[in-house]
C-alpha cells in the first residue's frame, strides 16, 4: 500500500474520534473556547514531538510562503473550523456524520476547476458510491437525513466549502515544508485572532471544569495535533480528492469509539454501508496517478 494513502488512512482515525470529542465539547464549551484553548495547547504538544521525531521546525521558511499560508489558515483554521463547530452545537450527531462526507465530492470539484483533475465517469461514479454507502452506514438505511434541511445543517455545508478548498493551499505547502511545521504554523496564527475575541467578549467562560477540560485536551490530541499532523503528510504525496474520499472512513472508525466508549453495536444494514465505503475507497486510492 501506497505509504501517503496508509498515513491518510491513520489520520482518518484520530479526524474520527475528533469529530465524536468535538461534537460533545461543542454542547457545553463555546466555539471560541474551543478553538482557542485547543490551538494553544497544540502548540505545546507539537514542539514536544518536534522533538521527539528530530525534526528542525522552520516557521520563517513557512512564512515566506505568505500567500499559501494565509489561504489555509483563513479557510480551515479560521471560517471553516469555526462555522463547522458551530454547525456541531446545531446538528445532530448522525447528521453531522453524514454531512461530512460531502467534502470529498467539494474537494473533487474544486480540484477539476483550480487542479485541472480530470473528469472521468469512473471517479464521480466512485465519489457517489462513496456517499451511498455514507448514507446507508450513518441512518442504518432509513434515509431520514434527507427528508429537511436545518439552518445547522447549511452552516456545516458551508463550513465544508472552506475546508474543502483549504486542500488545494495545504497540499502545495505540503510539499515544501515537514508536517509539524505546518500543523504548528496552522494552529499559531488564529490564537491571534480567537484569543482577543475570547477575552473581549467572553472570558467569564474560560473557566473550566474538570469534564470541560478533558474533552479540550482529547479534542486537541485527536484534531489538533495528530489529525492535522498526519493529514498534512498524506497530503505531500497524494491528490487531495484522494484524501479526502480516504478520510470519509471517519465514521467508521467513529462506531468502533462508540462501541468501545458507549457499547454501541452496528446493524446488518450498516454493516453493509460500512463494506460499501472500505470498497469503494480501495478503489479510489488507485486513482492517484489517473
Amino acid at each position: 500500500m501506497d505509504k501517503g494513502v496508509l498515513t491518510a488512512g491513520i489520520s482518518t482515525v484520530f479526524l474520527a474520534f475528533s469529530i465524536v470529542i468535538g461534537a460533545t465539547a461543542a454542547k457545553i464549551i463555546h466555539p471560541l473556547i474551543l478553538i482557542t484553548l485547543s490551538s494553544i495547547l497544540s502548540i505545546m504538544f507539537l514542539f514536544f514531538l518536534s522533538k521527539i521525531f528530530k525534526e528542525k521546525i522552520e516557521l520563517r521558511k513557512l512564512f515566506s510562503y505568505k500567500k499559501d499560508l494565509f489561504s489555509l489558515v483563513i479557510s480551515r483554521s479560521l471560517i471553516g473550523t469555526f462555522l463547522l463547530i458551530i454547525g456541531f452545537s446545531m446538528v445532530a450527531a448522525v447528521r453531522v456524520v453524514f454531512l461530512v462526507r460531502l467534502e470529498p465530492i467539494l474537494v473533487f470539484i474544486i480540484s477539476v476547476v483550480i487542479l485541472k483533475e480530470k473528469i472521468k465517469v469512473r471517479k464521480v461514479g466512485l465519489l457517489l458510491l462513496l456517499l451511498f454507502g455514507a448514507l446507508v452506514f450513518t441512518t442504518d438505511g432509513s434515509f431520514d437525513v434527507l427528508t429537511t434541511i436545518t439552518p445547522g445543517d447549511l452552516i456545516v455545508v458551508l463550513a465544508l466549502l472552506f475546508l474543502a478548498y483549504s486542500y488545494i493551499p495545504s497540499s502545495k505547502l505540503s510539499k515544501r515544508m515537514n508536517p509539524i511545521t505546518l500543523t504548528i504554523g496552522t494552529n499559531i496564527l488564529p490564537v491571534f485572532v480567537f484569543l482577543p475575541l475570547t477575552l473581549i467578549f467572553i472570558p467569564n467562560q474560560i473557566f473550566l471544569d474538570t469534564n470541560s477540560i478533558y474533552l479540550v485536551l482529547a479534542y486537541t490530541i485527536t484534531f489538533y495535533v495528530l489529525g492535522l499532523f498526519l493529514w498534512f503528510k498524506s497530503l505531500k504525496n497524494v491528490k487531495p480528492w484522494v484524501v479526502a474520499s480516504i478520510l470519509s472512513l471517519e465514521p467508521i472508525a467513529g462506531a468502533v469509539l462508540a462501541f468501545l466508549w458507549l457499547e454501541q453495536t452496528l446493524s446488518f444494514v450498516q454493516l453493509l454501508g460500512a463494506a460499501i465505503m472500505v470498497v469503494t475507497t480501495f478503489f479510489i486510492s488507485k486513482q492517484q496517478t489517473v
